[in-house]
This record gives structure tokens, sequence and C-alpha cells, in this order.
């Protein structure tokens, strides 16, 4: 790996830090993990890691518009994500948003069925971390998912018979 300059990696790290401090950075973020955005698979990888950070700690002070465009922002950049571990990383941010959505009743009536598209995806990654995404939530939120049990008993059958069938 090349060698990294110590002032600029200081300065990147304080760049980071300082920006982290505004709830602005959640949308920021988010447009640098659109599936258009010009941008390297490590600074998408680096916007998801740092989505989940920023979403949990600015999500009461964004507006309900910005908490919906968070919620599609991240649900869009998962159904077009390919690499793992951005899919991991946006699987945890994920996960942090829906935890954060309970806290200011800003429902998302669109995670469920995202979550079986991906369970039922031909692409061994999305299902990994469509499974990867409902182990999160069923043991971050379970009760606050008691009334969907039923259809995520339904959505981990699916996603297991898929992965026997192609693993």
């Amino acid at each position: 790996s090349p060698a990294v300059d110590p002032n600029a990696r200081r300065e990147a790290e304080a760049f980071v830090t300082a920006a982290g401090e505004d709830p602005a950075v959640v949308l920021a973020l988010l447009r640098h993990l659109e599936p258009a955005s010009a941008v390297a698979p490590e600074t998408r990888h680096l916007a998801a890691v740092l989505l989940a950070t920023s979403a949990g700690k600015h999500w009461r002070a964004l507006d309900d518009h910005s908490r919906r465009a968070t919620q599609s922002g991240v649900l869009a950049a998962l159904a077009h994500a390919e690499d793992p571990a951005t899919l991991r990383a946006l699987a945890h941010a994920a996960d942090v948003v829906a935890q954060s959505s309970t806290t200011t009743s800003t429902p998302w009536d669109d995670l469920l069925p995202s979550l079986s598209d991906a369970a039922r995806s031909p692409k061994d990654a999305h299902r990994e971390a469509a499974s990867l995404l409902l182990g999160n939530l069923v043991e971050s939120m379970g009760e606050h998912l008691r009334a969907h049990h039923e259809a995520l008993v339904d959505l981990f059958v699916a996603a297991s018979a898929e992965a026997a069938e192609t693993g």
C-alpha cells in the first residue's frame, strides 16, 4: 500500500470530525451513496460507514423531509451496491436509521418490502446484506417488530432457501 502522509491524514480526519458535527452531513453522505454518483468504491464504503454514525447522532435534528430522504436513500444505496463491505456498512446504517425512526415516530413503510426483495435477489451480496440487516433488526428492535414477526419468519425462510439453492 502507498505511504500516507501523516499530516494529510490528520487534516482529513479533522475535516471528517468537524463535518460530522453538522446534521447536514447525513444528506451529504447519502449523495455519495446515490447510484448515479461517480465516486470511488472506497469513498462509497467510507460514506456508508460514516452514515451509520451520523444518522444516529443527528436523527432528531433532521426535519421530516430529511428523515424520509435518508430512509429512501439508504434503501436505494442498498439496492444498487455491489461491494460486500459496502453492503455490510449499509446494512448497519439501515439498522441505525430504523432504530432512530422509532424514536421520532417516522414510519419506514418501505423497509420490510425492500428487504424482502433483497432476500430474493439473484445476487449473493444482496441476499447476504438482507440477512444481516434482518438479523440486526430483530436483535436491536425485536419488540418494535412484533406486528411483523410472521412476515419476518417468512422472509428468513425465503432467504435461507435461496442460500441453500445457490450454496
